[in-house]
């Protein structure tokens, strides 16, 4: 299955970037009994997101032994998938070793009396266990709290598998209703936020580790590569004086590309990118609060991908209202507080947490402006919650472009396009060769629409 002839037999390095290593697929079943089916595995993947907290596994399995009799796997099993690479021209080895628990067998085809061929489907161990569990407590501390407690104790999840965000945030105090760990962990991230509005994400990656990150903590990142779409390479692969630059070349490509630009202002506005308001009604006291959001005003302060806002000041549907920004009925949250219920935690979605739920809805919204689905090289290190470059190409002559005033910078670049981007989601894809399709979102743009227009 995997791509052996591309792995060096002397230095077990991948000689071509979609190139990888199985060390071992192990199925267990309800009585411990243990088979090693590589050889039976057509192909598989493993996915991960920002909005999932676990990974889940698909593998098709061609199988003439006749194992479902022989193992009685009754959805019972668990999966042990041990990968391996080493990257041309280094001596490390990354290995990844993941544990699932079967979650279902959705599909089954026989195609004559000795082969039959089916799908596998898995999620890891603190996934399963959350869906057997409900837990309805009282919490007070931060999020950062909450989160790490619920994954220790009722998850099982050991603390050296768990990156906790390094933002900030207030301390709060709320009773969880009955739910699943995992669900439970849900919402209370859907009512917290870090100091700058920003909202939390709970998602494991490919090397097994859960992390808490705030969407501030992951548009902070270094650009981990910058990726190009183009038609033909520079290096030649098999002249060893250029290797290393053609290796590099090849795992720096975008494969496949396509765009979902969800530049709706129309739908944005209505969800409250760019203006909205939050009413508060304290039982206790008997008083009234309205805070207002406007995005062209609390940019500045944002975390954001880019540079630019990708509100213009200048369009308005109206003459009446100068900028999109000013529409804060657009989206109205109407939330009631009990300022006595704590002594001095915040109730969740708090008057007194600086805007919070508006500031966060402008940041869910506005990450949907540009993204692209992407296919490139595998890599283990290529996961969910990373930053990436793209430079993609413009679609004109480059000669044409110089000529175009609103143009600037690298001619052979679409300035629109091209850029940072937060990876949202990655499906690492294990076939012959080793790809990964990339999910790309970002909420701010690289030029200034004010300077353009």
């Amino acid at each position: 299955m995997a791509n052996i002839s591309n792995i060096s037999v002397n230095t077990s390095q991948a000689l071509v970037p979609t190139a990888y290593s199985i060390q071992q697929i192990t199925i267990t079943n309800h009585a411990g009994k243990q088979n090693d089916i590589k050889a039976l595995v057509t192909d598989f993947s493993i996915t991960e997101s920002i909005y999932r907290t676990a990974l889940v596994l698909s593998m098709n399995v061609k199988d003439p032994l006749n194992l479902i009799e022989e193992l009685q796997l009754t959805g019972q099993e668990v999966i042990n998938v041990v990968l391996a690479r080493t990257e041309f021209g280094s001596n490390d080895q990354v290995k990844i070793d993941l544990k699932f628990y079967v979650s279902e067998y959705p599909l089954l085809g026989k195609y004559d009396t000795r082969l039959q061929v089916y799908t596998i489907r898995g999620v890891t161990q603190h996934a399963f266990i959350s869906n057997l569990k409900k837990i309805s407590r009282a919490f007070s501390g931060t999020i950062n709290d909450f989160v790490t407690q619920v994954l220790t104790k009722d998850l099982d999840v050991p603390t050296d598998s768990i990156d906790i965000s390094v933002s900030s945030s207030p301390n709060l105090s709320f009773i969880t209703p009955t739910l699943s760990p995992l669900d439970a962990i849900n919402w209370a991230l859907r009512r917290s936020y870090d100091s700058k509005g920003s909202p939390y994400y709970c998602f494991q990656t490919l090397d097994g580790v859960i992390h808490l990150m705030s969407q501030s903590d992951m548009v902070s990142l270094e650009s981990y590569r910058e990726y190009q779409d183009a038609k033909f390479f520079q290096y030649v692969a098999d002249n060893p004086k250029t290797a290393q630059e053609a290796y590099d070349e090849r795992a720096r490509r975008i494969l496949t590309i396509s765009s979902d630009l969800k530049m709706s202002k129309f739908i944005s506005a209505k969800n409250g990118a760019f203006a909205s308001k939050s009413q508060y009604v304290d039982l206790a006291t008997k008083s009234y609060v309205q805070q207002n959001f406007d995005y062209s005003s609390a940019f500045s302060k944002m975390s954001v991908i880019d540079k630019y806002p990708v509100l213009s000041k200048t369009f308005t549907p109206e003459n009446t209202v100068d900028s999109l920004s000013k529409y804060q009925d657009s989206r109205i949250n109407y939330i009631s507080i009990n300022s006595m219920a704590f002594d001095s935690d915040n109730n969740y979605n708090s008057s007194t947490q600086n805007m919070a739920i508006n500031t966060a809805q402008s940041y869910t919204e506005n990450l949907e402006t540009l993204t692209h689905d992407l296919t490139l090289a595998g890599d283990f290190q290529l996961v969910s919650g990373t930053v990436i470059s793209l430079k993609l190409p413009p679609s004109i002559d480059p000669k044409i472009k110089t000529k175009n005033s609103n143009s600037k910078g690298d001619a052979k670049k679409d300035i629109f396009f091209s850029g940072d981007y937060l990876v949202t989601s990655v499906v690492h894809n294990f076939a012959e060769e080793y790809t990964v399709d990339l999910k790309v979102k970002k909420d701010a743009l690289s030029f200034d629409l004010a300077a353009t227009s």
